[in-house]
């Protein structure tokens, strides 16, 4: 019994040192993917070591992008967790498209390098691994949907074309801005990250769609290929 009393005294004491990191960062920030969902179970699973399930269940899907767009269903089928861990988990993706229509709107005008360098922060902030977004845009220059195109390194064979092609044709997009993060706060574009662009740009003038920008994320900062005249 003395075994389990100091097993329950461990994961308190961790979970109590894992939410005093959380609330002196004010989010995030510092904390690599499994700790995120690690703590983020701490809410579905009381009484129970949430490292290594959360350790299992990304290594199930094969990265976190994947297991939170899972459909909560197969979550709790793959994973072997309950409904309330699974529903948390889904709710990531679906709490990060509202919280971008309660700070913009429903239909939010990025006319500007400002405007889309904020909401690319709040796309992206935060994040511990790369991510690219397709920001899809109308004649306006109204916001029509964000959609992730890919996780990892960002080179033009991680970014796959034809996704960015399909994304911006079908929710008829005029205009298109790239964004994505590095998670080392380096705000400087690579060299990898200029081909990918001027690639992407040359493949979307085919289409008759514009390439205006690409936003990069690092830190609390953004780096706008437009207002460097790199596009």
């Amino acid at each position: 019994m003395a075994k389990d009393n100091d097993k329950e005294d461990i994961h308190a004491n961790h979970r109590q040192r894992m939410r005093k990191r959380y609330l002196e960062n004010g989010g995030f920030s510092g904390f690599n993917d499994h700790q995120i969902l690690e703590f983020l179970l701490f809410f579905s699973v009381p009484r129970r070591d949430t490292n290594e399930l959360a350790h299992r269940m990304i290594a199930e899907f094969g990265t976190i992008g994947n297991l939170i767009s899972a459909n909560p269903r197969d979550i709790v089928k793959r994973c072997g967790v309950g409904d309330a861990s699974a529903i948390l988990v889904s709710m990531i993706p679906e709490l990060a498209r509202l919280n971008s229509k309660w700070l913009f709107g429903d239909k939010p005008s990025l006319e500007t390098s400002n405007k889309l360098g904020a909401f690319a922060l709040s796309l992206l902030k935060g994040f511990t691994n790369e991510r690219f977004y397709c920001i899809c845009l109308d004649s306006k220059r109204r916001l029509i949907t964000q959609q992730m195109i890919s996780e990892g390194g960002i080179t033009q064979a991680d970014v796959c074309m034809r996704d960015i092609a399909d994304c911006a044709m079908r929710f008829n997009a005029t205009s298109i801005v790239l964004s994505h993060n590095h998670p080392s706060t380096d705000l400087l574009p690579s060299s990898a990250d200029i081909a990918t662009t001027f690639a992407i740009k040359s493949t979307m003038s085919d289409l008759n769609i514009a390439v205006i920008d690409h936003i990069i994320v690092g830190g609390e900062h953004y780096y706008s290929f437009a207002e460097h005249n790199r596009m």
